[in-house]
């Protein structure tokens, strides 16, 4: 064992003085040849990062264009506004109606509404930084003679500009600029609209005339377009995209969703936005755009740039990282943008100096402290302590726990033995820990087992409550058409009746006009009678798949019938959709079961096919087919979406496995349709399916005595 000990303690000093040798040459070879290589190549890799970095920032200024055009997409209270301002523009008129005057109380309404929706435009304009945001009228009632796009309005951080019309054209244009903190959308009454001209309320904000109005770059009905422009030596990310709103159509008052206005948004490149790129990267930025450069960091109005060096040179030298952002010059056309990031290279030889001085003096210190040591460490006896704990080891590597090494002293060596001597007490005692441990482990996992259990549950009913919440979401908006249309016919025959009965208190009504008005007083009940029927039914259907998925109560029902019902309070889900839903079968088969978890079931396993076999596909088709089976019912329910592998078929009614996992999926659905079927219903449920070929699924649900 002291031979042993002899030799760890020659290969240990052999090592360690190996070890130093080789340490200091490779630091002093790397320092001496690629010091400076190596600083260039991180500096260069840090500005390759950081014009990634600018790049992503540019690019992404058109994405905030893209936001400011989803929220105004999104926002009811613009959608209104625009829809007014789109009706009072130039072009929205009948057909051959193209010169008609616009009645000055419209021109002011037009101009209330401009200064509502530049107040709606403008905290969403600032929140993303927009330079500014223009709308333009298009013709988009009359695409046969569609005329050139009209100019509305343009908003900026300091200022309104706003169009106004008197003829039904865009040739009669009145432009006028309102400063930012003179537009009050307070001014009108009904009793200033006849009073006051739109001159004087333009006056009464201070409003100056706009002698010239910018032109609508063009847009693409496909989707947005992100252009480069340069204005003044500056270069503009100009954001152009058709919005979409609903317009009664001038010629039957048919609310449509038409591309009434062309939205332009601009995000200036300018001094200020590339001072915060530098802060952030903190090196120097130029932008250039075919070879001319537009604007920079570097306080110079030109430099030499050497693309295969990657190198430039002002009064100083600098390493260069480029990258090129695309953007639309036209509706075809494409131009680049040339983003560097510049870094001084007297930067790096500096940097590279004193790292020198550092690590030189670092190995200078390192190599007197080391021959130190290896002075005190061969001076020592170390062979017979070494031994003890040697020894020691493999004692313990025996399984003797208890084992002590007794070595005196309070050197290294001696509290090194006394803490194997607490190691192996500790271990010792460890182990028997370990055991109860264990013992513990296994009930806290028992526990921890039912927990599972009864949040597993708890997501079951919380899934079934989802389910019931969208249903009411799209019982609400079927429901909202018919009311609508009763409320219109209601206001409609409300102002008939208002002006038949002032012609009979005149003594002008013919009996021509009280033909007319009974005609309407037919039409208008017809109208009303309709949509109260289809009112009524939607809330009868609602309510009872609404009260049979709340309440799990035993009902007798037609299940064919049931499961029309349901599919009615699905349309609304299914409306925007093109797939089919077909029932077939015994049209009379009647069973006493659990009507809410049948409910419960077909939800499941429709929108399942909706999401996951329908996925990718346009127009699908589901059949369910009902047939009498020995004590209760049959179904079969089919669809041609993509299927399913065998591996999926295995795990399908597991809890928690989708396909869509990451993307929405819980997991639970058809785990519920398989607990409801083979629990609630004492029923089974099989499914076959292949790729490409759909999915089956066979459903005995068990008749019960009331």
């Amino acid at each position: 064992m002291i031979n042993k000990s002899k030799a760890i303690s020659r290969k240990l000093i052999s090592i360690i003085v190996a070890a130093m040798i080789v340490m200091a040459v490779a630091i002093a070879a790397v320092i001496a040849i690629s010091g400076y290589a190596n600083l260039e190549s991180i500096t260069r890799q840090n500005i390759d990062r950081s014009v990634n970095v600018i790049a992503e920032r540019i690019v992404s200024l058109s994405a905030r264009s893209h936001s400011i055009i989803n929220s105004i997409n999104q926002l009811s209270e613009i959608q209104n506004l625009l829809s007014i301002e789109a009706v009072l523009g130039p072009h929205y008129h009948e057909v051959g109606n193209e010169s008609a005057l616009i009645d000055a109380a419209d021109q002011i309404y037009k101009l209330q509404a401009q200064l509502e929706l530049a107040g709606q435009l403008r905290p969403i304009m600032e929140a993303r930084e927009a330079f500014s945001l223009a709308l333009y009228h298009t013709d988009s009632f009359n695409s046969q003679t569609a005329k050139e796009p009209a100019f509305a309005l343009r908003l900026t951080s300091e200022a309104l500009e706003v169009a106004q019309y008197t003829k039904k054209n865009r040739t009669s244009l009145i432009a006028s600029t309102i400063l930012k903190g003179n537009s009050d959308t307070n001014l009108f009454d009904v009793s200033s609209i006849y009073e006051l001209g739109l001159s004087d309320f333009l006056a009464s904000m201070s409003a100056e005339n706009l002698l010239a109005v910018p032109e609508a770059p063009g847009a693409n009905a496909r989707g947005k377009i992100d252009r480069l422009i340069i204005v003044n030596n500056k270069p503009i990310i100009q954001t152009a995209a058709f919005l979409s709103i609903s317009v009664p159509h001038p010629d039957d008052w048919v609310m449509t969703k038409t591309n009434a206005y062309i939205v332009v948004i601009e995000q200036q490149v300018d001094e200020s936005l590339i001072s915060k790129f530098k802060e952030l990267v903190n090196a120097d930025i130029a932008l250039l755009v075919e070879g001319e450069l537009l604007t920079s960091t570097l306080g110079v109005e030109a430099f030499s740039y050497d693309k295969k060096l990657k190198v430039a040179v002002t009064n100083e030298e600098f390493f260069v990282a480029t990258k090129k952002v695309a953007f639309s010059a036209g509706m075809d056309d494409l131009r680049e943008m040339e983003v560097l990031v510049l870094s001084p290279t007297s930067l790096v030889a500096a940097l590279n100096l004193k790292l020198f001085i550092q690590i030189f003096m670092v190995i200078l210190c390192g190599t007197f402290l080391v021959c130190y040591l290896f002075y005190i460490a061969i001076t020592r006896i170390i062979n017979t302590p070494l031994s003890a704990l040697m020894e020691g080891v493999e004692h313990l590597a025996q399984g003797e726990l208890v084992h002590k090494i007794n070595i005196e002293g309070d050197d290294e060596m001696g509290r090194l033995a006394q803490a194997f001597n607490q190691m192996s007490a500790d271990v010792h005692e460890k182990r028997h820990q370990l055991a109860i441990s264990h013992a513990e482990l296994e009930r806290l996992l028992e526990a921890q087992k039912k927990e599972l259990e009864s949040t597993q549950t708890q997501l079951i009913e919380a899934e079934k409550m989802s389910s019931l919440g969208e249903l009411v979401a799209g019982v609400s908006h079927e429901i909202s058409t018919p009311i609508g249309i009763c409320i219109t016919a209601e206001s409609f025959f409300n102002g008939e009746t208002r002006i038949i009965q002032a012609k009979f208190n005149d003594g002008s009504m013919s009996r021509q006009d009280f033909t007319d008005y009974m005609a309407i007083a037919l039409e208008n009940s017809s109208i009303l009678s309709a949509s109260l029927s289809r009112t009524a039914v939607l809330v009868k259907n609602f309510k009872q798949i609404a009260v049979d998925q709340c309440i799990e109560d035993v009902r007798p029902i037609i299940v064919y019938r049931y499961i029309e019902d349901l599919l009615s309070t699905l349309k609304p889900r299914m409306k925007a959709l093109k797939h089919k839903v077909i029932i077939s079968g015994d049209e009379d088969l009647e069973i006493t079961s659990f009507p809410g978890a049948i409910a419960q079931i077909i939800t499941n396993l429709i929108m399942n096919s909706i999401i996951h076999g329908f996925d990718g596909i346009d127009e699908g088709c589901i059949s369910i087919e009902i047939a009498k089976h020995e004590h209760g019912v049959k179904l079969i329910y089919k669809d041609d979406g993509k299927g399913m592998s065998t591996q999926a078929q295995e795990k399908i009614f597991d809890p928690f496995f989708t396909t869509k996992k990451g993307k929405g999926g819980t997991g639970l659905g058809m785990n519920i349709v398989h607990k409801l079927i083979t629990g609630t219903l004492h029923g089974y449920i099989e499914c076959t399916s292949q790729p490409d070929q759909g999915i089956k699924f066979e459903i005995f649900i068990e008749g019960l005595k009331l």
